[in-house]
């Protein structure tokens, strides 16, 4: 018998689905297809060009840092307010981790490897050059 084990961050959409009813237990149908499925459900839709622009900007360049850094870090990169930065770190929670305090890195190297098929070499180019001038 082969044993497949079931990443976490899985098991924590499916909870999270089921106890906020937009799961049901009895509708296998409506479970995202493995975590792809989740990261692809995370995208806003394409109809809302600019809500996914900013998802794509924001992402990416958590995607290319290696290390935990500050909002006050990011906010450079991307040019937004320290605020917003931080109102996306709290909107999208669960993709992140805080290791030390006021510092955050992606949660999982499957979402970084999801975000950075999804982005353009331009916007890879762009957002490397920027954090290796800022670092």
């Amino acid at each position: 018998m082969k044993l497949q084990i079931t990443d976490p961050t899985y098991i924590r959409t499916i909870y999270d689905g089921l106890v906020s009813g937009s799961l049901h237990k009895d509708n296998t149908s409506a479970l995202p297809a493995g975590l792809v499925g989740i990261y692809e459900e995370a995208l806003p839709p394409e109809s809302n060009v600019d809500k996914r622009k900013k998802f794509s900007e924001f992402f990416a360049v958590w995607a290319l840092l290696k290390k935990e850094v500050s909002a006050a870090f990011v906010s450079q990169l991307l040019g937004w307010t320290e605020k917003r930065v931080l109102d996306y770190i709290a909107l999208y929670s669960k993709w992140f981790n805080a290791p030390l305090t006021g510092k955050y890195v992606l949660y999982h190297e499957r979402f970084r490897s999801f975000v950075l098929q999804k982005i353009s070499h331009a916007q890879f180019a762009t957002y490397n050059e920027a954090i290796i001038n800022l670092g």
